[in-house]
């Protein structure tokens, strides 16, 4: 009878495994069908780990704005530059570190968000001044010229970058309260924050304070006109601006400028008439001016903002023989966004770039090996209009067609598993008897007999070893921080940032190899760098030789 049950329990099993292995099954974490599927990581936005791990890079994030300003003040456009793009490197590896610890929804992700602003603010603030002290240059140059138009459009121009100039500091400033909150509430160092909001605006009042133009030539007729709408505009709509030449020549070139740039070049019509369009794609959100010029004439200057759109970014995810086809679609304002890039992310690690279409679509094709994976879409919006977005997460469960020659072994091995667990089943179904009369043999003797609690506290407990590279990173980490406590006495060395343990460790014996393990850690931890089995080697060694760094 015992021999007809198990046989009946090993069909059971093979007919579960062939059941679940004939497709994959597809299903998002916040819309579940049953019970038994809810995923308790998509209530779970928040906890002390997922914020400690970010702590040192928003450290560095609330410093390093300060140090790009600085060298501005300076005007060290070389280390502006250099700085500006730690500072871009740093809020690319906290988007990272957000999506990957599901920080979505918290103050972190708020953070984020204000340090994209910044860093924008930044760049119009480097590259802005830069080019200013450049056009100042030039309009001395072009004063006593006798081309007026020249010097008009520098004069136009350094307009141009002190509205965006004005408009960025905005930003900045407005940003700051909301980032001072979050860096205290998680006690960092808000000090440079608030100091490069002042210096920002020492910057600002300097280029913009009060200053006119030196007097330069007057402007010779012909003139040229100028006339813009809309004043406001989102992603998606046209902005028009359009005027006559004043001496009504028909075929003379008359050049756009938006924002200081060159954008379009058009032929006047009929009586002199012109006209532009400029749809709303790929332009950053904020006040733009225009103006054209016609040989020597030169239009006044006409200003439009482009006010900031939510976007949508779906995902789709089809599987066939371990490659899933990621598709989807993004918009803004119902329609298309063109030419954007976005990230397909699998166990949250970028496996794909894909760039949308025509009409926002998107595919890329993502190998997978077998088991169950994570997948999303992100779209950051660097560079347009659009507030950044991110599609539902979706699981996918990669499993073997029945009977097909790669499941024969997974099927063969259930058989066996099967087959031995009845033999081991048989075998001490017998020996119950056989044990009790022992227990009893045993008692009258007098030995003692342990209960279960007492055998599971003599149980050795063996420490689960890391699966990934980036875990055994981490953990060496933590074993730097130890042995420093112990080799040198750092107190508290796992509260310290990986530069901050440099930097206490800096006199000792130990800090030349210190610094070449915090050095590959970062780049690891931060930067969003792949890691490898070979540099937790190096790791090692690293920390090996700084063990071994003070003398006896």
């Amino acid at each position: 009878m015992k021999r007809i049950i198990l046989g009946v329990l090993v069909l059971a099993c093979l007919a579960l495994i062939v059941f679940h292995a004939q497709e994959p099954m597809l299903y998002t974490a916040e819309n579940t069908s049953s019970i038994g599927e809810v995923d308790l990581s998509v209530a779970e936005k928040m906890d002390s780990k997922k914020a400690e791990a970010v702590m040192p890079l928003l450290q560095d994030l609330l410093g390093q704005g300060g140090t790009v300003v600085l060298s501005v003040k300076v005007k060290d456009w070389e280390s502006a530059q250099e700085e500006l793009e730690e500072y871009a490197e740093m809020t690319r590896s906290m988007d990272n570190l957000v999506l990957s610890l599901d920080l979505s929804e918290t103050d972190l992700d708020e953070f984020r968000k204000k340090s994209q602003e910044n860093r924008d603010a930044l760049t119009s603030l480097v590259n802005g001044t830069a080019r200013l002290d450049h056009l100042k240059q030039l309009e001395i140059t072009y004063r006593d010229s006798d081309d007026p138009s020249k010097y008009y459009s520098v004069v136009y121009e350094e307009e141009a970058l002190r509205e965006e100039l004005q408009s960025s500091y905005k930003t900045y400033a407005g940003n700051s309260p909301a980032l001072t909150t979050i860096g205290d509430h998680y006690e960092a160092d808000t000090a440079d924050l608030k100091q490069s909001v002042e210096d920002y605006g020492e910057i600002v009042e300097k280029e913009t304070g009060g200053k006119a133009p030196a007097p330069g030539p007057g402007i010779p007729p012909p003139q040229i006109g100028i006339a813009l709408a809309p004043a406001e505009a989102v992603y998606g709509d046209v902005v028009r601006w359009h005027g006559r030449l004043g001496s009504g020549e028909v075929d003379v070139a008359v050049e756009s400028y938006l924002d200081s740039r060159l954008f379009a070049t058009t032929a006047t019509g009929a009586d002199g008439k012109y006209a532009v369009s400029c749809r709303i794609e790929k332009v950053r959100a904020g006040p733009h001016l225009v103006y054209v010029q016609a040989g020597r004439a030169v239009s006044d200057l006409v200003p439009f903002t482009v006010l900031t759109s939510p976007s949508n970014l779906s995902l789709g995810v089809t599987v066939e023989d371990e490659v899933a086809t990621c598709t989807g679609n993004l918009t803004a304002n119902e329609r298309g966004v063109r030419g954007a890039g976005v990230r397909i992310i699998v166990d949250d690690a970028v496996a794909a770039r894909p760039v949308t279409g025509e009409n926002g679509t998107y595919e890329a094709a993502v190998p997978l090996e077998a088991g169950e994976h994570r997948i999303r879409a992100e779209f950051t919006a660097e560079g347009y209009p659009l507030d950044p977005s991110s599609s539902e997460e979706i699981r996918v469960q990669i499993g073997f067609a029945p009977f097909s020659p790669a499941n024969l072994i997974p099927i063969a091995g259930g058989v066996v598993v099967g087959l031995l667990a009845g033999a081991v089943f048989l075998r001490w179904s017998r020996r119950q008897p056989e044990a009790a009369q022992d227990r009893e043999i045993a008692h009258s003797q007098g030995e003692p007999i342990m209960t279960a609690e007492e055998t599971a506290i003599r149980d050795v407990q063996i420490p689960i070893e890391p699966q990934t590279p980036a875990e055994a990173a981490f953990r060496l980490w933590n074993d730097l921080a130890d042995a420093a406590g112990i080799e040198y006495g750092v107190k508290n060395a796992r509260a310290h940032t990986p530069r901050e343990l440099v930097q206490a460790l800096k006199e000792t014996p130990g800090a030349e190899s210190a610094g070449a393990f915090v050095k590959i850690y970062e780049r690891i931890r931060y930067a969003g760098g792949e890691c490898t089995w070979d540099e937790v080697e190096e790791l090692e060694r690293l920390l090996g030789a700084f063990r071994g760094s003070r003398a006896p």
